[in-house]
């Protein structure tokens, strides 16, 4: 993904919407199937989940933090 980007001056603010758009999407993703994505395991029975792409970091939603504490 850096490298497509790589000229764009806003790589930064590009990544950090992108991740907050990923925190959102896993937000949306809980409040339809009742969990989170197994984090070991992406494939679903209803479809696949991609892992989350490293440039992110790690996930900030709060609710998430505590999904992985109890995993």
């Amino acid at each position: 993904m850096q490298e497509s980007l790589k000229g764009l001056k806003e790589w930064k603010f590009i990544v950090g919407h992108l991740a907050t758009q990923d925190d959102y999407l896993m937000r949306l993703y809980f409040m339809v199937n009742g969990s989170f994505p197994p984090v070991a395991e992406r494939a679903m029975s209803h479809g696949y989940v991609r892992p989350r792409p490293a440039e992110f970091g790690r996930c900030l939603l709060p609710e998430y933090e505590q999904f992985l504490e109890r995993s």
